[in-house]
């Protein structure tokens, strides 16, 4: 199945552009068709693992420290789709599957506190009929039902459009289309408890749609809008108004349309703290913890200082070398190595002369040397790190083979010789270019350390071969603003960064460029049931006395 982050944004290149963004997510949910693993097409209607939430002791109240606050309750648009509201958002936005993690490798099921059943009735045409749990509601006493996933299909294949900046046309709702568009027809039934889909052609990624879930009886108290369900483009008017709501109703927090299916409900939030709360209306079995308040330290020494300060009880940082040394050599913390769901990568924007040029991207993949990076970021984190060779699965899921093991391994002479060999010619300043186009570009990066670091190595691996009189160079600096190119750390397999049509419509392409990303994450020993389901580099303290 294809992943989209909750997910993120950053910086900007003069001639091009590069960015590091936080993207993509695994323990919850994201934009534009939800987390997810690809699928063999043989797998159509085979039967689903189901996962129920099991029975946990009560664990109290805990406080976890993450780098990157939460923005919006909508991570299904391409302006706020970022990881940091998957964190958030995974236990109270709930999707038809799961992803478990078993003895290593993520296994993907059908969440059975949510769902009945989905069931491929029919493969040519294929038919999928989905059917939610009769007790299934949101916080408000509202059922979860057949509106709740028009709404998402249809914010995903609506063909009205806006005018972005460039003067373009794009969706109006900034909605990925991908596998909902293959949806020709979805009718509802038993009362709204019953989805049936059909399809215009065999789609292997059904299990991806459908997530994560808002309540659609919000957008229609807001709007007005009488049944979503009757909901179409020839109502312009309805239309507009819904959309706007879908970009914009969900923004921040407010209780009042922020409503959960899950086990936990978002009590506060701001761009500093979030507290989540057990849902009174969840109706399985309640999570372990009473309340979870998340905070933010973009700082990961000043983050492991809080853990051992015994202010927090939890912290879920970027992999720090130092950070990890630190935590290990304290007797009272239990520290834990494992790479997550999300990754590292260079994204080009295609709106950049300089980048449409598909030798100047294999140029910056060829130079761009990740086993360095690795081992320099990486290795005192996780010792069996690797450069990752796949941007649909990670080497814990099934399928994961290696496409990119001769791909950015600093090899500065190949690049040089790719655009020689495509014509371009080193100038004097030390920069090659072509009909009056340089190859040169900014490096971005959100701020955040860890990011800074990557980008300095990316531009140390490049400017590296000498002419005769000058130094040969794919022409790099920093900045920090919204790029023509983008390295985009980190993001969930298989899904490429949007950005909001309204305001840039740009194509990204992207490279892999370090490794799977291993967040850190510390927490004080205790019987406790963890809200996110990410594999982490986890410290454990001993209770206090």
């Amino acid at each position: 199945m294809r992943r989209s982050k909750f997910i993120s944004a950053m910086a900007l290149l003069a001639a091009s552009a590069l960015v590091l963004r936080a993207c993509g997510g695994s323990g919850g949910n994201t934009g534009g068709g939800g987390n997810s693993q690809n699928q063999k097409p043989e797998d159509i209607g085979k039967a689903d693992q189901v996962y129920k939430r099991p029975h946990v002791e009560d664990s109290g109240a805990f406080t976890v420290v993450r780098e990157e606050g939460y923005q919006a309750y909508n991570n299904n648009t391409g302006a706020n789709n970022n990881f940091s509201n998957t964190v958030v958002l995974a236990n109270s936005q709930l999707s038809p599957y799961f992803f478990d993690l078993v003895n290593g490798q993520i296994v993907i099921k059908l969440d059975g506190d949510l769902m009945e059943s989905v069931t491929v009735t029919s493969k040519d045409p294929m038919q999928v009929e989905w059917k939610i749990n009769k007790n299934a509601i949101w916080s408000d006493g509202a059922p979860v039902d057949c509106g709740d996933f028009y709404l998402l299909w249809y914010s995903a294949v609506s063909k009205v459009t806006t005018k972005g900046e460039d003067g373009s046309e794009a969706s109006i709702w900034d909605s990925s289309p991908t596998g909902y568009d293959q949806i020709d027809k979805l009718e509802c039934a038993d009362s709204d408890k019953t989805v049936k889909t059909s399809f215009s052609k065999p789609y292997a990624d059904y299990r991806a749609l459908f997530g994560p879930m808002l309540a659609s009886h919000i957008l229609e108290q807001k709007t007005g809008i009488a049944d979503i369900t009757k909901l179409t483009d020839s109502d312009t008017a309805n239309v507009t108004k819904a959309a706007d709501f879908w970009k914009n109703g969900w923004n921040g927090f407010d209780a009042s349309v922020a409503l959960s299916n899950g086990p936990f409900a978002i009590t506060s939030a701001n761009q500093e703290e979030v507290v989540l709360e057990r849902n009174p209306k969840w109706w399985a079995e309640k999570a372990g913890p009473s309340k979870i308040t998340v905070r933010v330290n973009a700082d990961a020494q000043s983050a492991a200082q809080q853990l051992q300060n015994r202010e927090v009880d939890v912290i879920a940082v970027q992999a720090d070398g130092a950070v990890a040394s630190q935590l290990r050599s304290d007797s009272s913390v239990k520290t834990f190595a494992a790479a997550g769901q999300t990754y590292e990568h260079i994204d080009f924007r295609m709106d950049q002369p300089v980048l449409q040029d598909k030798a100047v991207r294999q140029a910056i993949a060829a130079c761009i040397d990740r086993q360095g990076m690795i081992d320099k970021l990486v290795k005192d984190v996780d010792p069996n790190a690797k450069p990752l060779g796949n941007v649909m699965f990670m080497p814990n899921e099934a399928g994961y083979e290696d496409h990119y093991a001769d791909t950015g391994n600093g090899d500065v002479a190949a690049a040089k010789k790719i655009l020689e060999d495509a014509g371009y010619t080193l100038g004097g300043d030390g920069v090659y270019a072509k009909g009056g186009v340089r190859v040169s570009f900014k490096l971005g990066h959100k701020i955040v350390e860890r990011r800074a670091q990557t980008v300095r190595l990316a531009q140390a691996s490049c400017p590296r071969p000498a002419s005769r009189s000058s130094t040969t160079r794919l022409r790099t600096s920093t900045a920090t603003a919204s790029p023509p190119v983008t390295s985009t750390p980190p993001c969930s397999p298989g899904s490429a960064p949007r950005s909001s049509p309204a305001r840039t419509a740009t194509t990204r392409a992207r490279t892999p460029v370090v490794a799977r990303t291993t967040t850190a994450t510390a927490t004080r020993t205790s019987t406790r049931s963890s809200p996110s389901r990410t594999p982490s580099w986890t410290s454990t303290r001993a209770p206090r006395s």
